[in-house]
């Protein structure tokens, strides 16, 4: 492991030259001088390389990887994973950013609570410029042991983003230092995290942008099925989790992904792509016997589709946000992976 670095902060980035700099700056300036930041880009193809390089000339901290080709966003990470030497690691994305004190907040917390094997801190939304709620307002901040821990995780919004966390490298050994497109990339690997120890601390650290270009801006079905099942299934088959606490874990994973699912069909009415509301209708209705939502779903598909009339007006009440719009409000962070 470096002798130097005790944090790597990992970076993955694909054509957002004009975001990156922001992401970029938010680490290097970190309360916390003790950083490696490894920055992988997934074959740009643009710009990207030369803004990065600006920024080696000015600091040593930084590292820069280009693939030959574009591999696809979980074995970018994967690749990653391989080459962190440092007792400590965390993801970035490059259309986020850090707040100063996040490196320096989580290693107060390792200090504190040394059993975590993760450590979790707030990450604020922002939108058009505007910050909003941090993502976790149910957690008390303290420490988790299981299986109060994973219920407490799967209970709040799961999963939570993770550039407001920072892990110990040693606790790849048991989540697996891998992700994957099968299992929802974040999804699949905080949930095979969330069986080890954990500490909160109430200190906003990071800022997840919300845009049209982003994971939650462009919500599909693709992103969540079957993957976050195909996940949930795995993780319930697990000899790591304890059977009695199994059926209220599959509950409370249901619960979530059938929220998820019900995201995926608002934006499909949104953006008018009439067929995913109507396999996200039906989804619902059959895998999660959500019939009221399926239901209205598919219905509103169904008139949009065959009435401008209609469509215009639920548009209308989209921008305008009056109320009863709430169907078709925007769900925020609602998937992992961006």
């Amino acid at each position: 492991m470096s002798t130097d670095a005790l944090i790597t902060i990992i970076l993955t980035t694909f054509r957002r030259p004009q975001m990156l700099p922001k992401a970029i700056e938010s680490i290097l300036n970190q309360d916390f001088p003790r950083i490696a930041l490894k920055i992988y880009d997934n074959c740009s193809s643009d710009e990207t390389g030369d803004v990065v390089a600006d920024y080696i000339r000015r600091d040593k901290r930084i590292s820069y990887y280009c693939h030959p080709e574009n591999i696809g966003a979980a074995a970018n990470y994967n690749y990653a994973l391989q080459e962190v030497r440092t007792p400590y690691f965390s993801f970035m994305a490059d259309d986020d950013w850090l707040l100063p004190p996040f490196c320096s907040s989580a290693l107060a917390t390792f200090e504190q609570f040394p059993a975590s094997q993760f450590v979790i801190g707030h990450t604020v939304s922002s939108s058009g410029g505007v910050e909003h709620t941090s993502y976790m307002p149910r957690f008390q901040p303290g420490f988790y042991s299981q299986p109060d821990g994973m219920l407490a995780l799967l209970k709040n919004r799961f999963p939570p983003e993770w550039i407001g966390m920072l892990f110990r490298t040693e606790a790849l050994q048991d989540i697996g230092p891998y992700v994957t497109e099968a299992d929802g990339i974040d999804f699949g690997f905080l949930l095979r995290a969330s069986h080890l120890e954990f500490a909160v601390f109430a200190r906003d650290v990071a800022v997840f942008r919300s845009h049209s270009g982003s994971a939650s801006g462009q919500l599909s079905l693709k992103m969540i099925w079957p993957s976050h099942t195909d996940a949930t299934r795995a993780f319930l088959e697990s000899s790591k989790i304890p059977r009695t606490s199994a059926a209220v874990l599959e509950h409370l994973l249901h619960k979530r992904i059938s929220k998820l699912m019900y995201g995926v069909g608002r934006r499909a009415l949104r953006i008018h792509d009439y067929e995913q509301a109507k396999s996200a209708a039906s989804i619902l209705r059959i895998h999660f016997r959500k019939r009221a939502q399926g239901s209205l779903l598919g219905v509103l598909a169904v008139l949009m589709r065959q009435s401008a009339l209609i469509e215009r007006m639920i548009d209308a009440a989209y921008r305008c946000k009056i109320r009863g719009a709430s169907l078709l409000a925007p769900s925020g962070r609602e998937l992992p992976g961006s």
